[in-house]
């Protein structure tokens, strides 16, 4: 496996890179149904031009798989791999990521700060807030500004499981969308839609809220999960590269 590098030398020109934010639950996250190992090579190797910001470190690195993109643990990954690796395939161009995602949370506020709700001042949203100031700062210090474009959002299994939490879905993604637009500068939000199975009781409401936002909004759009492993909670290697995929033929022609 490559080694990580640190972006540590400055620039003695002002470079723009730009950047995007996956955040979530655990889909976002990167779950054990898919392994590091099941990787192609390439995928396994530092992706070239593309960074992540390390809140471990404190520091941006390229995007090495099983090292640095902050799955379930090192020997998983998520969407975020093949998704920088076609950003910069694609666009031909450096990318960088922040990336934030926590298992088994709510957008709902659900009286703790381990939800998603905007309301909650010391909850997740605080703490991704805190990732992209301190990934500003220390891009600022490499003589590198963050141009920010796109959220990349998989999230709503929790809030399918309980009616309350489904039917207040759209109110509370629509005032995320918003106020992420706000503090994050962002112009544009995809929503990779939650998956259609039956622990999700309310899955049908969270959809129809997701699908009316996307509709609605010509800022936001949406990805159709239902083409891969529709029927499982959390999908494997290569439906995860698929849906990275899917959002870098989207966000390829964000400006």
């Amino acid at each position: 496996m490559g080694q990580v590098h640190n972006f540590s030398r400055r620039y003695s020109d002002s470079k723009i890179i730009k950047t995007y934010i996956l955040a979530g639950q655990s889909n976002a996250l990167g779950w054990s149904t898919a392994a590091v190992s099941s990787l192609s090579t390439i995928l396994k190797s530092p992706v070239n031009h593309a960074s992540i910001f390390n809140p471990v470190t404190g520091k941006i690195e390229t995007l090495l798989a099983g090292s640095n993109n902050q799955a379930l643990s090192i020997l998983y990954h998520g969407i975020e791999v093949n998704f920088c690796y076609q950003m910069t395939t694609l666009m031909g161009e450096e990318v960088c990521l922040i990336k934030y995602g926590v298992g088994g949370t709510y957008l709902a506020n659900d009286g703790t700060d381990n939800c998603w709700a905007i309301s909650r001042p010391t909850g997740l949203y605080n703490t991704l807030k805190t990732y992209v100031t301190n990934a500003i700062a220390e891009a600022l210090s490499l003589n590198i500004t963050l141009d920010f474009v796109a959220m990349l959002w998989y999230q709503g299994e929790a809030d399918a499981q309980n009616l309350t939490y489904a039917n207040a879905y759209n109110a509370n993604l629509t005032g995320f969308i918003a106020q992420s637009k706000i503090d994050f500068g962002i112009s544009k939000f995809v929503i990779i839609r939650v998956h259609d199975i039956a622990i999700y009781t309310y899955s049908s409401i969270v959809r129809a809220a997701q699908n009316a936002i996307a509709t609605g909004d010509s800022d936001v759009d949406l990805i159709d999960t239902d083409p891969y492993e529709p029927t499982v909670v959390h999908p494997n290697s290569s439906s995860y590269n698929s849906i990275g995929l899917d959002c870098a033929n989207l966000a390829r022609y964000y400006t």
